[in-house]
């Protein structure tokens, strides 16, 4: 559905953009597939994590001594740009991992997966795209600077049509800006006089 958002401002001229929205930025992430539970043990293996373009870190699984437990615990005391976390419900554990940089540069990949555990990616590592004025921008994630001079762009969905987004110029408070400045200006030079006037007697 179409939206407008009405931005005042003193230090920015009147304008308006025309936006289009066509996908949100979204974050990297995947699961495993369902244990016993979080303290059920692993069979050995290995298998690589990477966070766009980084380099690969290779994660053993240790024989019959390694769970989702332990094996989230080591994944987060790397500092890979990987959290790690156990999400157990009625059916058993899983092992999830979900990348802590959005859009594209977050994007995770796991391969040479030789261990107990098989992986399914719940989410990809996408930039937020949209044009403003026909301009073609992508963002890593859903806040937007840059793109119109002196606004912050919140994107909170796709838009089928394009948004309008109107600024206007406060006028009031353009006008209370100078009134400040004229009364300041007034009491400095009146400070002036009187400093001169005692100055001369």
């Amino acid at each position: 559905s179409d939206w407008s958002s009405d931005v005042c401002s003193s230090d920015l001229l009147a304008t308006s953009h025309s936006i289009v929205v066509s996908n949100l930025a979204t974050t990297s992430s995947h699961y495993s597939n369902q244990l016993a539970s979080s303290s059920t043990t692993i069979s050995a293996g290995s298998f690589s994590l990477q966070v766009g373009s980084g380099a690969a870190t290779t994660i053993t699984v240790g024989s019959g001594t390694d769970t989702l437990d332990t094996l989230a615990a080591n994944i987060n005391s790397r500092s890979l740009g990987v959290r790690a976390s156990v999400i157990t419900d009625a059916n058993g554990a899983r092992l999830s991992l979900v990348s802590e940089t959005s859009g594209s540069a977050g994007q995770v990949t796991i391969s040479g997966n030789t261990s107990g555990l098989t992986f399914t990616q719940a989410s990809a590592g996408t930039n937020a795209n949209l044009t403003v004025n026909g301009v073609p921008i992508s963002n890593a994630t859903n806040t937007v600077d840059g793109a119109i001079a002196g606004v912050t762009l919140n994107l909170v969905g796709i838009s089928a049509t394009a948004v309008t987004v109107s600024i206007s110029q406060d006028v009031d408070k353009a006008k209370e800006a100078v009134n400040e400045f004229v009364t300041s200006y007034n009491a400095v030079i009146q400070d002036r006089k009187s400093t001169r006037l005692n100055s001369s007697h």
